[in-house]
């Protein structure tokens, strides 16, 4: 089906008729999604996700579609089923562990580090490789900063104290910005 088909048939509220034409793509996104460990079910899911947000796309009449309508309705649902994919692996990470006996005060002090640390790996996998890479060496492996020079084949270690100093900046901004989205959603919450 063509891009201008589409549009004038959303125009025209023929709804059946598109969603009858946009199945025909349904076998690629199937395959797409048993190949990547999901189910009938995952697939059809995906599928119907994919057609939603296809369809918002073309009621919308500025959208104007620069690729094949299969190749933009393809990649609405890979990316659908990488984000369900991405979800569903941080839930099986989640693993039931019996607390011992805590006060209420250290139980929150618990979850508090917990945040912390979640936090912590949400900021390292923003910051980039290069910044991942120094903080690690000098917080968790223990390196000096001559040895990290000489790691990174950095010309002076000077220079790896200021990518050091730059990298630990760039980390509080990020804690200092999800820290601000978490007080902005939490007092919307309220509203």
């Amino acid at each position: 089906m063509k891009f201008s088909h589409l549009k004038h048939l959303v125009h025209e509220g023929t709804y059946d008729e598109l969603i009858k034409g946009l199945y025909a793509y349904y076998p690629k996104i199937r395959a797409l999604v048993l190949k990547h460990n999901g189910s009938e079910d995952d697939a059809r899911d995906v599928f119907q996700e994919g057609l939603l947000v296809f369809i918002n796309k073309l009621e919308d009449p500025g959208f104007n579609l620069s690729c094949k309508p299969e190749t933009f309705l393809y990649s609405v649902c890979h990316n659908l089923w990488r984000i369900q994919q991405r979800q569903l692996s941080k839930e099986s990470k989640i693993v039931a562990v019996e607390l011992p006996d805590m006060s209420h005060q250290a139980l929150e002090e618990t979850i508090e580090k917990e945040r912390r640390l979640i936090s912590l790996e949400h900021v390292l996998s923003k910051i980039g490789e290069k910044c991942q890479t120094i903080l690690k060496l000098y917080y968790f492996q223990k390196n000096s900063m001559k040895e990290i020079a000489q790691k990174l084949q950095l010309s002076s270690v000077q220079m790896a104290k200021n990518r050091k100093y730059k990298c630990l900046e760039k980390a509080r901004d990020l804690v200092r910005n999800s820290q601000e989205q978490v007080e902005i959603s939490t007092s919307t919450e309220r509203i």
